[in-house]
């Protein structure tokens, strides 16, 4: 009987090296060492203990739970997301429609404000009209890679190299974005993690006593779109893309229609008769010659804009908002 074994003993001992080698992968005892202000139990995250060649030590670990409700099989009626995501927000009074994401190819709307109920998301989804199937607790995919993307490029514009981010699902079936970022302490990740950026448009015009600042001509859930910098195709300088929302409840000015006339107000149309007139801002921001449309993240003024004659005059006329889009431009 002992033949057999004397005659295969490397096969079995290879046989043991490999069950040991997977033992100390999966088990959940072998799990990774945890990292400063972690537990056991956020160590022990995901299905292996492969620490996929990131040195945790003197980093961080951050689980982030991802919390809302989502409303599964619904039915858009063949109206487009943007405008299913304001009416659901309509019915709520504590979010706006930055706050829902509403994504047909999931056949399902998500909402993430965190001081909103599963009865209060409920009752927004049956007074807005849209049939559905049920609520659960979570968000959708979109919101999840959204989310992922948006932590991945926080940790680059702030320079901590090495940070890794992912989506883990839990045995439950929660989801969660695991970041992971080498030589920083826990509290400075997750005040990155807790910042929620906002956009706005403000205008910046020249007064006798210098330059004054008209804010909010534009906020975050005004933008039906808000493109991404691009070369200008004629001559130096970039733009943004931009499209403004025209539609509003009865009665109501729309988005596009106010930002129309805080333009005109601001006398845009007389300060850019040519491609040669500029907003001088960023060289001169308390006493500006023109009028400048500032982009604001956060509070913080990122960039400064003039605005084409042809554009500056459409505003003026009150042609403009019909259509709402138009390029922030600088240079």
């Amino acid at each position: 009987m002992l033949e057999p074994i004397k005659n295969n003993w490397q096969i079995l001992l290879l046989v043991v090296v490999v069950l040991g080698a997977t033992v100390a992968l999966f088990a959940p005892q072998f799990g990774p060492q945890t990292a400063p202000g972690e537990n056991v139990s956020e160590a022990q995250q995901g299905i292996t203990n492969l620490q996929y060649g990131l040195d945790l030590a003197g980093g961080t670990r951050v689980r982030a739970p991802l919390v809302g409700y989502t409303a599964t099989e619904v039915d858009f009626g063949g109206d487009q997301p943007d405008d299913v995501a304001r009416a659901i927000a309509d019915e709520l009074e504590n979010a706006s429609a930055s706050d829902i994401t509403a994504v047909p190819a999931e056949s399902a709307v998500d909402v993430t404000e965190t001081s909103v109920t599963e009865a209060q998301f409920r009752a927004a989804m049956d007074a807005s009209g849209y049939a559905y199937e049920d609520v659960r607790s979570g968000v959708t995919q979109e919101t999840r890679d959204v989310a992922q993307r948006v932590i991945e490029d926080k940790i680059d514009e702030t320079g901590l190299s090495g940070g890794t981010v992912q989506q883990v699902q839990s045995l439950t079936g929660e989801y969660f974005i695991l970041v992971e970022v080498p030589g920083e302490n826990r509290s400075s990740v997750t005040s990155l993690l807790e910042e929620r950026g906002t956009v706005q448009i403000d205008i910046a015009y020249p007064t006798e006593n210098g330059t004054a600042v008209e804010e909010e001509v534009l906020t975050q859930d005004d933008f039906a779109e808000l493109g991404s910098a691009a070369q200008n195709d004629r001559g130096t300088g970039a733009y943004v893309p931009v499209t403004v929302r025209n539609t509003a409840p009865e009665g109501e000015q729309s988005p596009a229609h106010s930002f129309q006339q805080a333009v005109a107000d601001r006398g845009f149309a007389a300060a850019y008769n040519s491609n040669q007139d500029r907003c001088d801002y960023s060289e001169n921001p308390d006493d500006v010659s023109n009028p400048c449309l500032l982009l604001t993240v956060d509070g913080e003024v990122v960039n400064s804009f003039g605005m084409d004659p042809d554009l500056a005059d459409s505003m003026a006329s009150g042609s403009w908002a019909t259509d709402g889009g138009f390029r922030l431009t600088t240079g």
